[in-house]
């Protein structure tokens, strides 16, 4: 997946109402709207001065970056499996890396009902083990994440506001990166889903609480998985000529990880371009062209690593036939 969260059915949606992960008609057309804006500035940019920044990148900067997104990938299947290590059903490190691959797969290549966590939830059910706890250990996992992605914040939001921003910031970039918030589903039931997925997550807090040794682990998955991320960053733009230091590209790149992890668009698309691409642009100070780029090239990064989980996926989805 790409890093962004999806749907947790539990056992009995599973079962009861195979319609009821589907992805409602409002997130297809968010994430068309998204793609088209990004489109749209694409079109916009000097083209001469886009392809000179890919250009920049060596072969050694390319295939060093998938290296340590590849790994960082390993440390992400660490983490699970740190969270399910207090389950009665003794599940191998080698499977939760074959899920989690899967689930990668899934997210970047089926935009559908089947997201990363749903083949994940179906993958462990299918191993035996107990679907409730199946779930928590996948709500956990992204609270894990987000818990290590949140150090970096407080530097984030400090540049944000940081008067320098103010003058660099563009009225019309911002009416375009804003215009990818444009439509929402009703605020009700938004607020009656917010209210039953934070019941779970505190549940799911209360849970690995009694198990800190899983949890303290997991976290150290988390780090590592973050080292790695933020290094193939940091390859990806010293090879586009436009050199960052760890701190500023944790601190930009959280921004833009809070931000897709709203279910705007499926998968993040074009969400996760233009916040990666505005951010990096205009808080690291790095040109559109470059910071387009980038975001490019990170997405492209994502999917290739993400294509070992097609030999898993397969097996994955013939299975889920046992669970509805």
């Amino acid at each position: 997946m790409t890093d962004q969260p999806s749907g947790l059915p539990n056992k009995n949606n599973i079962q009861e109402d195979p319609k009821s992960d589907k992805i409602p008609s409002w997130r297809w057309l968010l994430t068309a709207l998204a793609i088209l804006i990004f489109i749209f500035v694409l079109s916009r940019q000097d083209w001469d001065t886009f392809l000179i920044a890919i250009k920049k990148l060596s072969w050694q900067n390319i295939l060093t970056a998938l290296a340590a997104l590849l790994f960082s990938r390993f440390a992400v299947a660490g983490r699970w499996y740190a969270l399910l290590r207090i389950s009665e059903k003794e599940v191998a490190y080698t499977e939760c890396l074959k899920l989690t691959f899967a689930g990668l797969f899934a997210s970047n290549f089926l935009p559908t009902s089947i997201g990363g966590d749903v083949v994940r939830l179906i993958g462990l059910i299918q191993m035996g083990v107990e679907a409730a706890l199946s779930t928590a250990s996948l709500i956990m996992d992204r609270l894990v994440g987000l818990g290590g992605m949140s150090l970096f914040l407080p530097y984030g939001i400090n540049l944000v506001f940081h008067p320098a921003y103010q003058t660099l910031r563009s009225a019309y970039n911002s009416q375009i990166f804003s215009l990818s918030f444009s439509f929402i589903p009703s605020i009700r039931n938004l607020w009656q889903k917010t209210l039953e997925f934070l019941k779970k997550i505190w549940q799911s807090i209360l849970l690995w609480l009694k198990h800190p040794a899983s949890l303290l682990l997991s976290f150290g998955f988390t780090f590592i998985h973050m080292a790695c991320l933020f290094f193939m960053l940091w390859v990806l733009l010293q090879g586009l000529d436009e050199p960052m230091t760890f701190l500023k590209i944790g601190a930009i790149y959280s921004l833009s990880y809070i931000i897709t992890l709203f279910p705007i668009s499926i998968s993040g698309l074009g969400i996760q371009e233009m916040s990666i691409a505005y951010f990096f642009s205009h808080l690291g100070g790095i040109s559109i062209e470059a910071g387009i780029a980038f975001a490019i090239l990170i997405r492209i990064s994502f999917m290739l690593t993400s294509l070992p989980g097609t030999i898993y996926l397969q097996k994955v989805i013939k299975g889920k036939k046992t669970i509805e």
